[in-house]
């Protein structure tokens, strides 16, 4: 079987928060490989994973099925959890 080369596209990553490029790093020498090659390791690890796309209106059958199992108290937990996740996705900046 021939192999057909794949073409490769250059790619430049800025502002990578200290925390992540370190911990590309680490992750690079535990594996032998530059901090390039891992970065493609994991960009390909990421785009292999089959992401489910749940609609507004999958979460919402979703939630009523949680809600009718769940107790008072468990129902004021989630409102407080829901609220508190609008907050934070309110406040935050999107580039």
């Amino acid at each position: 079987m021939k192999t057909v080369p794949l073409k490769k596209t250059p790619l430049t990553v800025r502002r990578c928060p200290r925390k992540v490029h370190q911990a590309l790093k680490e992750s690079a020498a535990a594996n032998r490989r530059s901090v390039n090659n891992e970065a493609l390791v994991w960009l390909e690890d990421r785009a292999k994973r089959k992401r489910k796309v749940v609609t507004g209106k999958d979460a919402a059958r979703i939630l009523r099925k949680a809600w009718k199992v769940m107790t008072p108290q468990e129902h004021l937990e989630m409102a407080g959890d829901i609220e508190a996740y609008i907050k934070k996705v309110r406040g935050e900046r999107f580039h």
